[in-house]
């Protein structure tokens, strides 16, 4: 949470060589070079844990296609997000990875189906695909919704940004405006 994630990496790799067929260290440790754009790292983590959960086969599909979709491979990204069950976490890879393939008409069908189904609920998800996007002042409407929910605590009982939120690869460049942190409530 204090950006440090260089350190929160080598410590979670502790972890994960401490237990390595432990799901959730390999999970953390996979989430956490994702936070910090090692994509190419994350994958190969991502790899390591479908083979310690055989038995979750796809359990962190979601992740790979947002990896895939970070790397610019939009085509690959989006025939990942077809094996995804149907939800908010598929219509989010749809509409970043055809926006990145400049097919603008799916990607704005994705959104919009993305926030027909979900309303506010999914804010945080479609203020990143709004950043991807370059479209800055949707971006941080839909940010203003995502930290409501959290001052709130309807999405997130700890009243506090997660983790993702705050460390997002996509919202990135977000974070040098000055309206960032009246978003986050810092």
């Amino acid at each position: 949470g204090q950006g440090r994630l260089g350190e929160a990496v080598d410590l979670q790799r502790r972890a994960v060589a401490a237990a390595p067929l432990s799901q959730v260290a390999r999970d953390n440790l996979a989430s956490l070079l994702y936070l910090a754009g090692r994509y190419a790292d994350a994958q190969d983590e991502l790899r390591r844990l479908a083979e310690v959960t055989p038995d979750r086969p796809g359990g962190h599909m979601a992740m790979a296609a947002m990896l895939l979709v970070l790397q610019g491979q939009f085509d690959e990204a989006i025939a990942a997000a077809g094996a995804l069950p149907d939800g908010p976490a598929r219509l989010q890879v749809l509409a970043l990875a055809h926006h990145g393939g400049g097919r603008v008409t799916e990607s704005d069908a994705a959104l919009g189906e993305l926030i027909h189904a979900t309303g506010e609920r999914e804010a945080y998800r479609v203020a990143e695909v709004y950043a991807f996007r370059g479209e800055t002042e949707l971006a941080f409407d839909w940010l203003e919704a995502a930290a409501q929910q959290v001052r709130s605590g309807d999405q997130f009982p700890s009243r506090s940004p997660p983790l993702a939120m705050l460390q997002s690869p996509i919202l990135r460049p977000l974070q040098a405006d000055p309206r960032w942190q009246a978003r986050l409530g810092g």
